[in-house]
C-alpha cells in the first residue's frame, strides 16, 4: 500500500526564464511506502490480556497441585495413613509450604553430599546460557547459519538426554527404597533414613527444574521437523513425571516436618492429629519401641489438642 504525498516547492524569483512554464511552479508527487498492519493485530490487547490470566492460572494451579499430590502419594501412601478430606485451600497451603522446604532440603543435603547443591546448580546454568542465545526461527525468513544450526541441534540432543535420564532417576532403586516407606528399624531413621529422604528430595528438585528449562530451550531452538516436534512433546510428558515425582517426595518430607495438634502426648507415646476423615479424625500414634501406626477417632472421642509436634520430633524421640 503506497500514499501520494503533495510536496510544493517554493517559488523561484527572478526573471522568467525562456520556454513553455519557466518560472511556474511545480508539483511533485512522491510515493512512499506505508506499512499494512494485519487485521488479526488489531486483537493483540486480547491476547496479552490472556496471555497474563494463563500465567496467573498457572501460578495458581501449581500449588495446589503441588499439595495434593504431595499428601496423596507423599505423606499418606509412604506412612500408610487413611486419606484425609482435602479441600483445596487445604492443597494450596501444603503446597506452599512445600516450596518454602525447597532451600532448606537442598542446604541439607549438602550436608551429605557436600558437592550435590554446587553440581545442581552448575547443571542450571547450561540451559539458561541456550534459553538467552536460542532464538526461534522466523517464517519465511533466511535459514539460520550453519553454526547456529549446530548448536541447535547439539543443545536438542543435550536436552532430551538429560530429560530421559532425569525420568531415569524416579525408578532407581536407591530412590523407591526411600520413599517406599519408615525403615524397620527406627532406630535407623536418623541415621540413615532421614538423610537419604533430603538428598532425594534435592536431586528431584534439581531433576524437575533441568528438564523444565530444557524443554523451554527446545521450543526456542530454530529446529522444524517430525522428530523435534515428538521431541518436544516427550519433554513435556517427562517434565509432567518429574514434576509428579517432586511432588511426592517433598510431600513426604514436608508431613514429617509440619507442626500437627498432640491430642495425647507421654514420654513413650504421642498421638498426633492428621485430619479428618468424614465425622472421624486421623491420628498418627508413635510408640516407643513399635512402628508408628495411623487410626481413627470416632466422633464425640475425648481428647484435645494440647500442643503441636511434627511427626519427625515424634519419632526421633521415641526411637533415639
Amino acid at each position: 500500500m503506497t500514499e501520494d504525498t503533495e510536496t510544493r516547492l517554493p517559488t523561484v524569483a527572478g526573471a522568467p526564464g525562456t520556454g513553455p512554464g519557466r518560472g511556474d511552479r511545480k508539483v511533485v508527487y512522491v510515493q512512499r511506502p506505508v506499512k499494512q498492519v494485519p487485521l488479526e493485530q488489531a486483537g493483540s490487547g486480547n491476547g496479552l490480556l490472556g496471555s497474563v490470566c494463563g500465567i496467573l492460572l498457572l501460578v495458581l494451579a501449581m500449588p495446589v497441585c503441588f499439595g495434593f499430590i504431595g499428601r496423596r502419594l507423599g505423606l499418606e501412601a509412604t506412612l500408610g495413613l487413611i486419606p484425609t478430606d482435602c479441600s483445596l485451600m487445604d492443597s494450596m497451603v501444603g503446597g506452599i509450604g512445600m516450596i518454602e522446604q525447597i532451600p532448606r532440603t537442598v542446604l541439607l543435603s549438602g550436608s551429605v553430599l557436600l558437592l550435590l547443591p554446587v553440581l545442581g546448580l552448575l547443571m542450571l546454568a547450561f540451559p539458561l546460557a541456550f534459553a538467552a542465545l536460542a532464538r526461534p526461527g522466523v517464517p519465511g525468513g533466511p535459514p539460520p547459519k550453519a553454526g547456529s544450526r549446530f548448536l541447535a541441534i547439539a543443545a536438542g540432543i543435550l536436552g532430551g538426554l538429560i530429560g530421559v535420564l532425569s525420568f531415569i532417576w524416579l525408578f532407581l532403586p536407591v530412590r523407591t527404597a526411600v520413599l517406599s516407606g519408615l525403615p524397620p528399624d527406627l532406630g535407623l531413621y536418623a541415621s540413615t533414613w532421614r538423610p537419604r529422604l533430603d538428598v532425594a528430595c534435592s536431586i528431584d528438585v534439581f531433576a524437575l527444574l533441568m528438564t523444565t528449562l530444557w524443554m523451554i530451550v527446545l521450543f526456542r531452538l530454530p529446529l522444524r521437523g517430525l522428530g523435534w516436534t515428538w521431541l518436544r512433546v516427550t519433554m513435556v510428558f517427562l517434565a509432567l513425571c518429574l514434576f509428579t515425582g517432586a511432588s511426592r517426595s517433598l510431600g513426604l518430607q514436608h508431613g514429617l516436618v509440619a507442626e500437627r495438634p498432640v491430642l495425647d502426648g507421654t514420654d513413650e507415646s504421642t498421638t498426633l492429629l492428621i485430619g479428618g476423615f468424614g465425622d472421624s479424625r486421623v491420628v498418627y500414634v508413635v510408640t516407643a519401641g513399635e512402628p508408628p501406626e495411623c487410626a481413627l477417632l470416632e466422633a464425640g472421642t475425648t481428647g484435645s489438642s494440647t500442643s503441636t509436634e511434627s511427626i519427625d520430633v515424634a519419632i526421633l524421640r521415641a526411637n533415639p
